[in-house]
């Protein structure tokens, strides 16, 4: 098998070339079948006999294309020397006739969700040939991936032995390390003579003895590129020159490798702290660990894999779960239900990871992943980087959310290492813990419940968190949860005095403030109620409080903000602008769902600086307040809202026992139909506010009572719980009748009404963009009154010219490559094919307020029902409008413009998506 293998440039950036080496094919296919014949068979990575002879056929003929489609790459732009075997992982010889063997050299360049599964489906189909079809199902995936392994573990070590360094990649499961001191001579800075490297996690049996074989060539000092035109003109035949240097004679230089195993006296401290819960703790955190923190340490050390852990806010619930898995050298997946929940998690993870790098001297990697943000962190001796590479869940601990890991689950994902999410989920060695499970309901409990049932009977280790989980919902997560319970009332208070909380822990008055019978018009009745929660902060109010008011629509809170910065109450700063450095100098802000997240990471970091140091500050703000923030606020005046979310809005409240004096005031004493839990049993909600007038407190037991007013019911979407399901068979069975449902690229996570990207700022380094529910942005074509502004600013023309419709839309450039670029919106469309965003422009985008959000939304579209329509079929229409002698366009929800013998009509724009299901009480 003549040809070559890899190619190395001397520099290795930059245009100038000096040295050029190549790496015989033969050789690196040598180094490869090396790898695979001694491979362990125990363990996470091991190889299995019904397959293993067939990678070694496959490995026989490794990279066969290579020759047929080799090139040297000039230097464009600012790069410099490259080479290309485009397409040749699809040529194969045809003395490979084993199918699996083919499928498996065939597809190690692409590990993409779709190419398994297609592949894996294509070998099941192949009885006839011998193969096993729960053999292809239970082996396929895992061996193309150690196939992959032992291709980029043999990369690495030639980049490392050429260079002395190689690039970060996170598809690769192992750490490579020197041992031995590296020269400064370049290239082979670690000399000819016999190396060893260090590998880690171990995957062989017995230690490799590897030979890597470089051919080089020195070259002339005429290739020194001096930028000229002339001298580009020349790269093409000067490439073809250096391709034919690859079948010269040339300088060999050989290196042999030996790989051998971290060093157990390396992780001896490691082991050490691994075994013991307090030097754990001691060494993770600088703190010995509470009786709620032994006990799921001992548990999870046990013969529980399976826990739900109720304990109160601020116990120490995160550390418990977490620091014991980690010991065990388990990949822990910490999953939140919102994303405004990972900064404070990340923060206190970054400094967790870093102390256990420092004693273990490993490399820690922390994953923070979302819609809108995918960050890498690298921990090693105690020092932290941040990598530029997309992490396919290459990390120790993995903070994501609910959302995001069912796409993940799914294999969803535009790279071609797609299925990498799915297999590294699907180690024995991840473990999941879900926090703030109580806040779950509907579909997204459907897929919940769902997700847990799968991991669980896949064996993987599971903690579930929560204070407040309803009795019926601890029951439905299955018997295989062992109950782990510290919100008794004794309990809770036992924790709290070892933690060392305040005098105070858990005390909290509870002030109810009932409201006359409202008005029938809602709006005035809501302005009664804002009056009112700006009266009760004026009474609390000192300069000195720190307090938290709390309002249910963002239309409400922005009001009450725009109030409060005319108020000028004593020590109240409002901000002087919207940046981050008048941020520091502020503390009044207002915080809500529609904040970019950017801005709304800084407004939680600028409100915790205050609350630690028990600076005063006020925070207008919706539910969103109400999961996982931590806040030691003094006060909470808040509208009347359901049992569960008031008590979770409370445990902001005197969090750490330290308040004096702490209250929560209750304003009013309906709820709204859209958020009214009580529904129609106006039983239930008159026993609701009986209560809230009779307790005069709020601590552990009274928020039991509370919550037992209402029992929440168990309400599962069956659509949701059927394309779990599916999903699952098509990326985890290879059940290919599926792929049109993953081709759609859409999970119902909460909702099946799909969000649209509402860009303010197009920025790559600061983007003001915020995800909002497409039926935010239309009106019923019944509903009246949508001629004022607030209500529906498209309905007039001069005011729809401030958005635009974009689709993100992929096309082949001239290499036939993807290449994908926003569109003006101009044909009908499936919000589950595609992603949409309605930029904003003009007027609108001028007199945004960044400290406001998108408090009001434009009415873009017109909600239609067809008579052709399947029941829950959604279409939402808007017209298009192309300006007269310009190149402009604007959207209008009207069909015409002007009346009479003058009115335009637009080209109609219809988009549509499925509407909600009816949930059903489980």
């Amino acid at each position: 098998m003549k040809g070559v293998g890899r190619v190395f440039f001397w520099p290795q950036a930059g245009k100038r070339l000096e040295k050029i080496a190549f790496q015989p094919l033969e050789n690196h296919r040598e180094n490869v079948e090396t790898l695979l014949q001694l491979w362990t068979r125990e363990g996470e990575f091991a190889v299995d006999e019904a397959t293993h002879q067939r990678l070694l056929g496959a490995a026989e003929h490794h990279d066969w294309g290579k020759p047929q489609t080799f090139r040297i790459v000039p230097p464009e732009g600012n790069g410099g020397w490259s080479y290309s075997f485009a397409g040749h992982r699809f040529r194969l010889p045809e003395g490979l006739n084993d199918p699996y063997a083919r499928a498996i050299e065939r597809g190690h360049h692409d590990y993409s969700t779709p190419e398994v599964v297609q592949a894996a489906y294509q070998l099941m189909a192949q009885e006839r040939q011998g193969l096993d079809p729960d053999t292809v199902r239970r082996r396929f995936a895992s061996d193309l991936y150690t196939y992959q392994m032992c291709d980029q573990i043999e990369a690495e070590l030639s980049s490392r032995i050429w260079a002395g360094e190689a690039r970060e990649t996170p598809f690769l499961a192992f750490e490579v390390s020197p041992r031995g001191v590296q020269s400064q001579k370049l290239p082979f800075p670690y000399g000819t003579e016999p190396l060893e490297f260090q590998l880690d996690p171990f995957p062989f049996a017995n230690p490799p003895v590897l030979t890597f074989r470089f051919q080089v060539h020195e070259l002339p000092k005429e290739w020194q590129w001096d930028g000229s035109l002339a001298e580009a003109e020349r790269a093409r035949e000067r490439a073809r020159t250096l391709e034919g240097l690859a079948l010269n004679e040339a300088q060999e230089v050989v290196v042999t490798v030996r790989l051998v195993p971290i060093a157990l006296e390396v992780r001896a401290d490691e082991a050490a702290i691994a075994e013991d819960c307090e030097a754990m703790y001691r060494s993770a955190t600088g703190f010995k660990p509470n009786a709620l923190q032994r006990e799921v340490w001992n548990r999870l050390n046990g013969s529980d894999d399976a826990l739900l852990l109720m304990a109160p806010t601020g116990s120490g619930k995160t550390e418990a779960a977490t620091l014991p898995l980690l010991a065990r050298n388990r990949r822990v997946v910490l999953v939140l239900p919102a994303k405004a929940l990972l900064e404070d998690h990340r923060v206190r993870f970054e400094s967790i990871l870093s102390n256990l790098s420092r004693v273990s001297r490993r490399t820690y990697r922390l994953i923070v992943d979302t819609g809108d943000r995918m960050e890498y962190g690298l921990f090693s001796d105690g020092q932290s980087k941040t990598s530029p590479k997309r992490h396919l869940y290459r990390g120790d601990l993995i903070l994501t959310t609910l959302d995001k890991l069912l796409y993940r689950y799914f294999g969803y994902d535009p790279e071609r290492k797609s299925y990498t999410y799915p297999l590294r989920l699907g180690q024995p060695s991840t473990a999941f813990v879900f926090d703030e499970a109580h806040t779950y309901e509907g579909t997204a409990f459907t897929n919940f419940s769902r997700l847990l049932e799968a991991l669980y009977l896949r064996s993987h280790p599971l903690v579930v968190m929560t204070a407040t989980l309803p009795k019926d919902h601890q029951e439905s997560l299955g018997k295989g949860f062992s109950l782990l319970d510290f919100t008794e009332a004794q309990q809770a208070k036992a924790l709290e005095e070892e933690m060392g909380r305040g005098p105070y822990a858990g005390q909290r008055k509870l002030i109810f403030l009932e409201e006359e019978a409202p008005t029938e018009v809602f709006e005035v009745h809501k302005a009664a109620r804002r009056r009112t929660l700006l009266r009760e902060l004026n009474t609390v109010w000192t300069g000195s409080e720190r307090v938290i008011l709390s309002l249910d629509r963002v239309k409400d809170a922005a009001e009450v903000y725009r109030e409060l910065k005319q108020a000028r109450l004593s020590n109240l700063s409002p901000l002087a602008a919207p940046t981050r450095e008048a941020l520091c100098h502020a503390n009044l802000f207002l915080y809500h769902g529609r904040l970019d997240p950017e801005w709304r990471r800084w407004i939680y970091a600028r409100v915790r600086e205050l609350d630690k140091e028990e600076r005063p500050y006020v925070l207008v703000s919706t539910s969103a307040i109400e999961v996982g923030v931590d806040l030691n606020a003094t006060h909470l005046i808040t509208e009347i809202c359901a049992p569960e979310a008031l008590v979770q809005r409370a445990g902001r409240v005197n969090r750490r026992g330290t308040v004096a004096g702490a209250e929560v005031r209750v304003v009013g004493s309906s709820i709204p139909e859209y958020l009214n839990p009580f529904g129609e049993d106006g039983e239930s909600l008159g026993r609701y506010t009986e209560l809230l007038r009779e307790l005069g407190a709020l601590g552990p037991e009274e928020a039991r009572r509370l919550i037992a007013v209402y029992p929440r019911p168990i309400l599962q979407d069956p659509r949701a719980e059927v394309a779990f399901r599916l999903l699952s068979r098509y990326v985890y069975d290879y059940r290919l009748e599926y792929k049109p449902l993953h081709e759609l690229g859409f999970i119902a996570t909460r909702s099946w009404e799909p969000t649209l990207t509402v860009v303010v700022r197009e920025d790559e380094e600061d983007p003001w963009e915020v995800e909002v529910p497409v039926g935010r942005l239309s009106y019923g074509s019944k509903q009246a009154d949508y001629g004022s502004k607030q209500a529906d600013p498209a309905s007039r023309p001069e005011e729809a010219k401030n958005w635009r419709l974009e689709v993100y839309r992929v096309h082949r450039d001239a290499d036939k490559s993807l290449e994908g670029r926003w569109e003006r919106l101009t044909s009908w469309g499936d919000l589950y094919r595609g992603r949409y965003r309605l930029v904003f422009q003009g007027d609108w985008a001028r007199t945004y307020q960044r400290d406001e959000g998108l408090v009001e939304l434009p009415r873009i579209f017109r909600r239609e029902r067809w008579s052709s329509d399947p029941p829950l079929r959604v279409r939402l229409r808007t017209w298009l409008y192309e300006e007269e002698g310009t190149e402009g366009a604007f959207y209008y929800s009207e069909e015409n413009l002007g009346r009479g013998k003058g009115k335009r009509q637009g080209r109609p724009i219809v988009l549509c998506y499925l509407a909600d299901t009816a949930l059903e009480d489980s």
